[in-house]
């Protein structure tokens, strides 16, 4: 009733009776749901602006600021000279920041030249990737990344680099081995020496805004880089490269499946060359195969064979059972003993043992070592380093091959004296010949002098180490005295130099099968071991041939490859010849070509340079009559020169002549005389 009243007339219903409204209800819901979700809203932030805030900062924080690693720069690795062998530069890398691409397609046309890719496969490789930073190509230099930044292309980016770089190319690659982009040693000097080349990276805060740009200004550096230090060899890059050309002769002429050579200051223990065939180029290592990397010379293993002789023979003259002058007789040139029969080359009757270690005999030497107990001759060799690793500061060094006499079977005293049944390495050989070089003292070998700060200060140094005294200088003279005669009428004469005393020993052995045991048929080794001049050593040659082809013995193959190492080192260090009355003129195959590309010498220039350059800014040939070899180096090392030197002494006749102009790379002929010779 009071429903139809309401109705009929709103009027009269009493003005505190409220009635049900659906759309009150309504409003009083929503208020009541906006109420709750301001409450919400306010515990939330309250819960993010109190009690959660560093959580928050933290969060914002991290996703504007990304840490980067500074990679230092790693050390410069020098010859004994300070010529740089091995360089950090600073490169850039072509990027592509995804997201802030507009216009793919333009890009990828663009960069393609520059990245060396099609727009296809640039365009392929950005769009399936989810890294925000896509690298199109590394190794750029600075001026190419200048050019592409002026083009102003939205979403291209670079990164600076630290790059290796091998100046010198394949010089003694296998010595420095290389480091890769993340600034890892991974063979040679660059691996053994890497914790002090490589230095400490740093690290800094780069802040980007909400389009993820960097913000430089507000970069934060949190940790300085500290660059790596630098590394002096002991080699010299003038002998390096004689060394190096010398085996690429043998290459070329015996085609060998590898060939190696060191030399060394017998002195001292430095290693003045190291070199290998086949190698490869540090500056693109990967294009090379793991054969090419090592250094064959501290790794790979061999039977001396005749090289041998001079170390048994020491270990026969140090006990006094045999002087140079007594006689041996040589049954002819066949012998048997212990049920095998044993051969020489040279047939001979009765011969002086300095005259069986001249020509090689291999009977002579096996009657004369059998008078001494075989723990005797052992002790020799384990003297001698043989069986041992030298101690050089180079990875991967074998200690070749020794067994004590308790594993050695009745043959192994007529095997053992003439290079069988043991295993060598190329630098093992060397040190012993140094032995006899420097009166009986073995040395430690070593190829790194000093460690420099990045300042230049040095950090370390290593010193000549005396490891032992192996025999008595004694006789240490009468075995220079015995392979000097290997040189002068025995088996060596092809390694003899006119004018200079040179001691050595020819080697031929039958290649070791290493993994069947035996030997290969067919294939041979060729060694000659010696050191110059003998009468006051500087250097101490070893060179090994593997198996070369047609022509295989050691005084025909590696004796010729030593005599053109001795006379670049003579001619270089400019050593006055011992015995005038035997120098000739010089001949035109004992010329040595000596290729300079210097980085241009720190401090004042030379005058002689200074002189060689006309008004027209071109280069000229300056007059270099009367300078030594050593003066003509230094005064145009700023020029990328190939100079081919004949002769020793100062410099009488040029090609070109002076005043001439000269370009990189061209050959410059320079003969030189004594000025004794008229």
């Amino acid at each position: 009733m009071r429903e139809e009243i309401a109705f009929k007339n709103p009027g009269s219903v009493l003005a505190n009776e409220k009635l049900d409204n659906p759309g009150r209800l309504r409003a009083k819901l929503c208020l009541a749901l906006l109420l709750v979700g301001f409450v919400a809203v306010g515990v939330k932030l309250v819960k993010i602006q109190a009690l959660d805030h560093e959580f928050w900062v933290r969060y914002v924080d991290d996703q504007r600021r990304t840490a980067i690693t500074i990679y230092p720069r790693r050390g410069t690795v020098y010859d004994r000279n300070r010529t740089p062998l091995a360089t950090s530069v600073v490169e850039e890398a072509l990027c592509v920041a995804r997201p802030r691409v507009t216009d793919l397609t333009r890009l990828a046309e663009t960069l393609s030249p520059y990245a060396g890719m099609t727009p296809e496969q640039i365009t392929e490789k950005i769009e399936t990737t989810k890294l925000y930073l896509v690298y199109l190509r590394r190794g750029l230099d600075v001026d190419t990344a200048k050019k592409i930044s002026a083009m102003k292309i939205k979403g291209v980016e670079f990164r600076s680099e630290s790059s290796r770089h091998y100046p010198k190319g394949f010089l003694a690659s296998n010595l420095i081995g290389f480091a890769n982009r993340e600034n890892r040693g991974l063979e040679g000097v660059e691996h053994r020496y890497d914790a002090d080349l490589a230095g400490e990276s740093g690290k800094q805060i780069i802040i980007k805004d909400s389009s993820r740009r960097e913000i430089v200004a507000l970069a934060q550096t949190v940790k300085e880089a500290q660059d790596g230090s630098h590394i002096v060899l002991t080699i010299d890059e003038v002998i390096q490269y004689i060394t190096e050309k010398a085996l690429d002769g043998v290459v070329e002429e015996f085609s060998p499946e590898s060939a190696a050579a060191v030399v060394v200051n017998p002195k001292t223990g430095e290693v003045l060359a190291m070199a290998c065939r086949p190698t490869f180029d540090p500056n693109k290592p990967s294009t090379s195969g793991t054969e090419r990397l090592r250094n064959r010379t501290i790794t790979d293993v061999f039977e001396p064979g005749s090289t041998f002789k001079p170390i048994a023979a020491a270990a026969a003259l140090e006990r006094n059972v045999i002087t140079p002058e007594d006689r041996v007789y040589c049954e002819l040139g066949r012998m048997r003993f212990h049920g095998h029969t044993f051969d020489d080359v040279h047939p001979h009757a009765e011969i002086s043992f300095a005259d069986v270690i001249a020509q090689s005999s291999n009977i002579g030497m096996i009657k004369v070592v059998s008078l001494l107990q075989p723990e005797t001759l052992y002790s020799y060799i384990k003297g001698f380093g043989f069986g041992n690793l030298t101690g050089v500061d180079l990875p991967g060094e074998t200690a070749g091959i020794v067994r004590p006499p308790s594993k050695w079977s009745g043959l192994s005293m007529g095997s053992l004296p003439i290079g069988q049944e043991i295993g060598v390495t190329t630098l093992q050989l060397a040190n012993s010949f140094s032995v006899i070089a420097n009166k009986g003292v073995l040395m430690r070998p070593y190829v790194v002098s000093a460690i420099l700060s990045p300042e230049g200060e040095i950090v370390k140094e290593n010193r000549p180490q005396a490891v032992r005294q192996v025999i008595k200088p004694k006789t240490a003279e009468t075995l220079t005295m015995m392979l000097e005669r290997v040189v002068t009428s025995g088996t060596g004469t092809a390694a003899k130099l006119n004018g200079y005393r040179c001691a050595g020993k020819t080697g031929t052995a039958q290649k070791s099968n290493l993994s069947t045991g035996g030997y290969v048929r067919g294939k041979y080794i060729a060694v000659f071991a010696g050191f110059v001049p003998s009468d006051d050593p500087v250097a101490c040659i070893v060179v090994v041939v593997d198996s070369p082809q047609g022509k295989y013995y050691g005084g025909v193959v590696a004796a010729p490859a030593f005599r053109e190492i001795v006379q670049g080192i003579v001619n270089y260090i400019e050593i006055p010849p011992s015995m005038p009355e035997e120098q000739t003129a010089p001949e035109s195959d004992s010329s040595i070509l000596l290729a300079r590309r210097h980085q241009p010498k720190r401090g004042a220039p030379d005058p002689a340079a200074s002189r060689s350059r006309e008004d027209d800014g071109r280069p000229r040939m300056p007059d270099v009559k009367g300078m030594t070899m050593k003066a003509i180096l230094s005064s145009l090392s700023i020029y990328s020169l190939q100079f081919e030197f004949e002769g020793s002494g100062v410099a009488f006749s040029q090609s070109p002549a002076a005043g001439e102009t000269i370009a990189n790379g061209q050959r410059c002929q320079v003969a030189f005389k004594r000025k004794d010779i008229p």
